[in-house]
């Protein structure tokens, strides 16, 4: 898999780390200008003498900046600004070892375990593998399925190959911005973005690819008739940083008119020793409120689950070992319960799947092995997983064009098939939903423990009224438009006879066991809910952006980790 390292501080040769949020800057050697990302209240940058806006990122209300540490440090206490943290970069380096089944696999901590013996032999319809459309039944993998619908592809780039390119007009560049990986770099909105490192053009394959050697006449994507945007957030090498994904999801938010599905096999380790809304899954909220289905992965450690698939607006997936003849959830998928919220959602097939990886991609050079006699390559993770279900909202967003988020996530929820009994599931193995499953809005964010998720805002967040937080940006002109009431979000299939009927506003949906008093009693609006502990300091409290965010457990280790690639022996 693709393990992520971080490097904690400000420049060489600094002895001391501004940890962000107001007053909170160890001793430094030097006022060598560095680099940070701060969360804005409003969509409106903010900025002190001796600070440099690098980059403004008003969708995701947070700005990309450079300033020696006494600016950085003024900058943390001016109004409008919700915290100041170093751009954390993040190196990523990849693990391979042979899953050979479901008996094979992750430790979790970026160890290999390969007791057991297998074949590899996969229940998908190759020796060597699984097929991701093959997964699923039609329309998955056939011609044309997923027309129409555009997938923004948040990873390392994408390069041509035969089973998707740029020539067939269904691979788009969209943006880089790799270069606020530095001070200085700078988001490129026009050029070929393509992927030294092998990652994002592996995902691409699964979610569009089309039919290639070694597959039959089978199309190696889930939707190979889609458009894949590449949005490019780490370099040939594989380095991302904070700064970059965001801006990434900035993007992708901006676009939200012409972009439908946003696809994140990614996972960072949560930032605390709870759950909670930080400015990474924050931006992931904003996305899906621009009319987005965010997509994103469990991550790779068994009893947790990585930023921001942890956030309750994602569509999380995890992975499932589909090579025997029961699938199982792969043992090294994250899971977990969030505040109340189960996660991961759904489950896809995520144990020995075929893409495509250059033979030039790091990847490729440092697992060999991972390459099979077909020319296909073979990886494990939750990555793979989160692709495939990308693919999969483009099937069902080309046949409700008009479904908006919420929608997606529900019928794809809703169409799945538990496997095992726990929560390492979520709902199930995903099959292709139809759009006439029961419960509509089963997105199973109702049962999110709200006191709870935002008590970790006081890492985050000082004293701001709360209509600075969810200002003008979140619920004024900006947001309430088009994109947020029009078609997309609230069309013909939400307010159409298919929602408006007995299922969705029935007895089921407004009975005593909703609106009795276990959703309205003391717990949820009372004291517990609306005192000082949650909307007082605790919660938008100075005691923000510490170390406790942004120490190694929210950047270290993890990024690019929701996978392994399999070396086929």
């Amino acid at each position: 898999m693709i393990v992520t390292t971080i490097r904690r501080g400000l420049a060489a040769g600094a002895s001391g780390v501004l940890i962000a949020g107001i007053g909170v800057v160890a001793p430094v050697a030097a006022a060598v200008p560095e680099q940070a990302v701060v969360a804005l209240a409003g969509p409106s940058p903010v900025t002190v003498p001796g600070v440099h806006v690098q980059a403004f990122l008003d969708a995701v209300q947070v700005e990309v900046v450079t300033g020696d540490p006494a600016a950085l440090r003024a900058l943390a206490t001016q109004p409008g600004v919700l915290g100041v943290s170093p751009n954390l970069p993040v190196a990523a380096a990849g693990f391979a070892y042979d899953r050979g089944g479901k008996h094979k696999g992750s430790n979790g901590d970026g160890s290999s375990d390969n007791s057991g013996s297998s074949d590899g032999s996969s229940a998908a319809g190759t020796t060597e593998g699984v097929l991701a459309s093959q997964t699923l039944g039609a329309p998955a993998g056939q011609p044309g399925a997923g027309a129409g619908v555009t997938v923004a592809l948040v990873d390392t780039g994408v390069s041509d190959t035969p089973a998707l390119n740029r020539e067939s007009g269904r691979l788009v560049d969209a943006v880089d911005t790799s270069g606020l990986n530095n001070r200085g770099g700078h988001v490129v909105e026009h050029g070929t973005f393509t992927d030294g490192y092998g990652h994002g053009t592996f995902m691409a394959s699964l979610i569009a690819g089309g039919p290639v050697d070694g597959t039959d006449g089978a199309a190696l994507g889930v939707a190979p008739g889609a458009t894949v945007d590449v949005v490019k957030v780490a370099d040939d090498s594989g380095r991302s940083s904070l700064a970059a994904v965001i801006a990434g999801l900035n993007w992708v938010a901006t676009h939200a008119d012409s972009v439908d599905v946003a696809n994140l096999s990614m996972s960072v380790t949560q930032p605390t020793a709870t759950y909670g809304v930080d400015p990474l899954n924050f931006a992931v909220t904003l996305t899906r409120y621009a009319g987005v289905t965010v997509v994103a992965a469990s991550g790779n450690t068994p009893g947790q689950v990585g930023d921001p698939g942890f956030s309750p607006d994602a569509l999380t997936v995890g992975a499932a070992d589909t090579t025997g003849d029961t699938p199982v959830v792969a043992d090294f998928s994250g899971y977990g319960d969030v505040d109340g919220v189960t996660k991961p959602d759904v489950v896809a097939a995520g144990v020995n799947v075929l893409g495509e990886m250059p033979d030039d991609a790091v990847i490729a050079q440092q697992y060999p092995n991972a390459r099979q006699p077909s020319g296909l390559f073979r990886g494990s993770g939750t990555s793979q997983a989160t692709a495939i279900v990308s693919g999969l909202a483009a099937l069902y967003l080309q046949a409700h064009p008009h479904a908006n988020p919420w929608i997606v996530k529900s019928a794809i929820r809703n169409a799945a098939t538990p496997i095992q009994p726990s929560i390492a599931d979520g709902q199930g193995l995903v099959g292709v939903p139809d759009g006439r499953d029961a419960h509509p809005l089963n997105t199973g964010e109702q049962t999110l423990n709200l006191a709870q998720w935002f008590s970790t805002v006081s890492y985050w967040a000082p004293v701001w009224p709360l209509a600075r937080m969810w200002g003008a940006r979140m619920w004024g002109t900006d947001s309430w438009d088009a994109r947020m009431w029009g078609a997309r979000m609230w069309g013909a299939r939400m307010w159409g006879a298919d929602w408006w009927d007995a299922r969705m506003w029935g007895a089921r949906m407004w009975g005593s066991d909703s609106w009795q008093a276990r959703m309205w009693d003391a717990r949820m609006w009372g004291a517990r809910m609306w005192d000082a502990r949650m909307w007082g300091a605790r919660m938008w409290g100075s005691d923000i952006w510490d170390a406790r965010m942004w120490d190694a457990r929210m950047w270290g280790a993890r990024m690019w980790d929701a996978e392994s690639w399999g070396d086929g022996s």
